[in-house]
């Protein structure tokens, strides 16, 4: 987790002279933990208040009354909603591509009144921020190269805080029927004011860009890729295709909305069946679905189900307020995150997937920390139910900063490139049981990280990975599990401050295939003085698998100079601060991950287990889709690399004329 909040020159210094004392809290030592059965109901809303019902449907003729577009159906649900009675919305099956954003819903009685949103059948009211650029429209070049005017000026746009390279910061995106085209830059700027870390952050000005040159797009282009011209005044569009191919008849599918729907801080809320696709949203700008501020004062009371958020150009939906319910929704192919949340609380979560995330901020150049399937913030009281997460270019499940009272359990974390569980920078209590979190070649291939928690407790799970490469930016070699306290006084640290920590691990599977070198890191970074309080590990009836004999250096710990240093299994079973009880060691646990079998392997010590341990098996088609995603945005799923360099550089590195295929993605599948 890195910085992006800019400290004064005087906060700067209070910083660099904090004491260590200023950090300790009234919270009481930790203390081990047990799960506790959540209370949480997410939204607070009663459906059978229902008393008025608007009809919007695309296809009716225009003399039948009935509403037609998504700004009139909610003009008149608003009619009902500011006398007080609440209304159901119902879009009929059809394509809406318009967007509705001043609603007028945030206010006054028509704020608190109920309000459905519902579609007529999952999968068939698709709202989507893409118009029809028709073959007509489009100049023929020769050689593939076609061209039409670009009447958007969509520019740079990027927090300090942002992907470091310009790609990363573009909203453009063209689809030829299902298949995304890959945007190459053709305006060049050089990038300023963009910063990682507090370091470089302190000295970075407002991002700014400055035009440098326009490429040739004849010369930079592959087939399946697409560019924009537009510093300008005669903004141009240019997509190349495969040889021998032509523009449809209907056209190509452009993204020019920025935004589909503004609720502001609406809450009293459901939304139902509807698809949000195909939004060019900006890193800086509002979601496709956008709920005001993000935050403890953000709306009350909101249930989402049964929607999907796909190909969004960057995050799919961000949350604050309380009383959220998100049930059976799908958030993928987003270019940022598919969910974020900052200052929320009371979540209930359940079946959802936010999967093949933050391919517009990874071909930016940031590897993990802002992007992904979810990562929240100083959230409080949330319970996860059935979550998947696979194949997301950053990490699959994200907490950060201050969070409190989680639960998770059923999750599903698979093949997500820096790794998969993160709790870190918090209090807690953190709980999860049947977690499948397998695969990941960026930041370690580190499937769990427990990082400066006071409580975790990790139940009935497994963790696997395969990964021979290093931690990225770091020569040290890839460890499965890392667990840490350190001695953090910055700004994000003082948030929630704790003495000491507990890391709990029950019946749960730590396994490395043949590559991979390091099993777990259990590391105390805290200065001698800062030691008040105990960082102690509570292991019972976990299986560690890993090649060979237990007596393989496969754990990071301290030795007896208080270095950290690679020890076999005896020395972590006597580390100090490390109790684990019923301990057992398996040379290998899953029968063939490297082909997508997550399942245990059978006889002992695992049939003990079995019936308490999550397991999954890939589809054909599964794999195939994630490997296409892999390879449309240049992510080597098993060696770790970014493969991200000019369209002519990767020609003739690949004796290749065409960029790699996403393959037909069809929203409604």
């Amino acid at each position: 987790m890195r910085l992006h909040l800019l400290p004064s020159f005087v906060s700067t210094l209070a910083l660099l002279a904090f004491a260590p004392s200023a950090l300790r809290s009234a919270e009481p030592p930790p203390a081990p933990i047990t799960w506790g059965e959540p209370d949480i109901t997410g939204a607070r809303i009663d459906e059978s208040a229902v008393r008025a019902e608007v009809i919007v449907d695309p296809s009716a003729p225009a003399d039948s009354g009935v509403a037609r577009t998504l700004a009139e159906g909610f003009a008149r649900a608003r009619e009902h909603l500011a006398e007080g009675t609440p209304t159901r919305l119902l879009l009929k099956a059809g394509l809406y591509r318009e967007t509705a954003t001043d609603l007028g819903l945030a206010e006054g009685t028509a704020r608190d009144t109920l309000l459905v949103v519902e579609g007529e059948a999952h999968g068939r009211v698709v709202i989507t921020g893409a118009d029809l650029f028709p073959a007509s429209a489009w100049q023929d070049l020769g050689d593939g190269l076609f061209v039409t005017a670009w009447p958007h000026r969509f520019g740079n746009a990027s927090p300090d805080w942002g992907p470091p390279r310009l790609i990363g910061h573009r909203s453009e995106m063209v689809f030829l029927g299902d298949r995304p085209l890959r945007q190459i830059i053709l305006d060049e700027y050089q990038v300023k004011g963009i910063g990682q870390s507090l370091s470089t952050l302190e000295r970075a000005a407002k991002p700014s860009w400055t035009y440098q040159r326009t490429l040739d797009p004849r010369a930079t282009l592959l087939a399946g890729e697409f560019g924009v011209t537009e510093h300008q005044d005669d903004g141009r569009l240019y997509v190349r295709l495969a040889p021998g191919e032509k523009i449809p008849a209907e056209g190509l599918e452009v993204s020019v909305r920025r935004n589909l729907i503004n609720f502001g801080s609406r809450g009293n809320l459901v939304l139902r069946n509807l698809v949000f696709t195909r939004a060019a949203n900006s890193l800086t700008g509002p979601r496709p679905v956008n709920f005001g501020n993000v935050g403890e004062f953000g709306p009350r009371d909101v249930l989402i189900e049964r929607c999907d958020f796909l190909w969004n150009n960057s995050t799919a939906l961000s949350l604050g307020g309380a009383g959220w319910t998100l049930r059976d929704n799908r958030f993928n192919y987003n270019g940022g995150l598919g969910i974020t949340g900052w200052g929320a609380s009371e979540m209930l979560w359940e079946r959802n997937q936010t999967s093949f995330n933050g391919w517009r901020v990874w071909r930016g150049g940031e590897i993990a920390w802002f992007s992904g399937g979810v990562k929240l913030h100083y959230v409080k009281r949330h319970w996860v139910r059935g979550h998947e997460s696979i194949a997301n270019v950053s990490t699959g499940f994200h907490y950060d900063i201050a969070c409190r009272d989680v639960w998770n359990e059923d999750l599903v974390l698979i093949d997500n490139a820096p790794g998969g569980l993160v709790y870190e920078l918090g209090v807690g209590p953190f709980r999860a049981r049947r977690v499948l979190a397998v695969g990941g070649s960026m930041n370690g291939g580190t499937t769990l990280r427990l990082w400066h928690v006071k409580n975790a407790l990790i139940q009935d799970s497994v963790f696997y990975n395969n990964y021979a490469g290093r931690a990225w930016g770091n020569a040290e070699p890839a460890i499965l599990a890392d667990a840490r306290i350190s001695g953090r006084r910055d700004a994000h640290a003082r948030k929630d401050p704790f003495e000491g920590s507990i890391l709990q691990l029950e019946r749960t599977v730590l396994a490395l295939g043949d590559a991979q070198p390091r099993l777990l890191r259990f590391s105390d970074r805290r200065k001698p003085e800062d030691r008040s309080a105990p960082f102690r590990w509570i292991g019972e009836g976990n299986i560690y698998a890993f090649p060979g004999a237990d007596g393989a250096e496969r754990f990071l710990i301290p030795g007896r100079d208080g270095k950290e240093a690679p020890q076999n299994l005896a020395a972590w079973r006597s580390a100090a601060d490390v109790t684990e009880r019923d301990l057992a060691h398996a040379p290998r646990a899953l029968r063939d991950p490297e082909n997508g079998d997550y399942r245990l392997v059978s006889g002992r010590p695992f049939d003990a287990l079995a019936s308490r341990l999550p397991s999954r098996v890939l589809s054909a088609a599964e794999r195939e889709a994630r490997d296409a995603f892999f390879a449309w945005i240049g992510y080597d799923r098993v060696g770790g690399e970014l493969s991200n360099p000019d369209s002519r550089a990767r020609a003739k590195a690949s004796g290749s004329s065409a960029a790699a295929p996403m393959g037909r993605i069809d929203p409604l599948d």
